[in-house]
């Protein structure tokens, strides 16, 4: 038996400040002009608990939401697309598809088939695992893809001492399967 139950989430639409840091979270990954587009139309709630997860909402869904989920907390709806972390959004594993679906702004390092493998491992990748590497310069994050744009993973473009970037691994699909050991 469980030693304490686990927290309901509470649903509440972002604060002003709660949604620029979830804008600019996707900013890092998508253009600004694509993140407007996307959250035209539909609905961000925060599920706030022992962690804050943003939920993004279409507008029949939040229609739904509206009229059934007055009186109760659902234990999640919509796409999970991330958490509030301190100061900033950082994207769900739910989200890499979404986000690797949509048009991006020069962020995207796809890796090789090798490389893609050794990420999902949790591995870094050295440069010559990587077939694109985009052109601005600085430790910045990545959305990674395999070679059929799919994605798997989250890292960050870091330069080493000898000047050649690869890519730290922050999170993979593989993190599924490791986490049990």
């Amino acid at each position: 038996m469980q030693a304490r139950k686990s927290e309901k989430l509470t649903f509440a639409e972002p604060s002003r400040s709660e949604e620029t840091m979830i804008v600019q979270g996707l900013e890092r990954y998508l253009e600004s002009s694509v993140v407007v587009r996307l959250l035209r139309n539909k609905q961000l709630l925060i599920g706030k608990g022992n962690r804050q997860e943003v939920y993004l909402l279409s507008a029949p869904l939040w229609q739904l939401y509206r009229q059934a989920c007055t009186q109760r907390h659902p234990y999640f709806v919509g796409l999970h697309l991330g958490e509030l972390h301190g100061a900033g959004f950082v994207p769900s594993l739910h989200s890499l598809q979404w986000l690797a679906a949509r048009p991006r702004a020069g962020v995207v390092v796809a890796a090789t088939a090798e490389g893609a493998q050794r990420f999902m491992y949790g591995r870094d990748l050295e440069p010559k695992e990587l077939q694109q590497v985009p052109s601005k310069g600085g430790d910045r994050e990545m959305l990674v893809v395999n070679e059929r744009g799919e994605g798997i993973g989250f890292g960050c473009l870091v330069a080493d001492e000898k000047g050649k970037t690869r890519l730290r691994n922050r999170t993979d699909l593989g993190w599924y399967l490791r986490r049990g050991q």
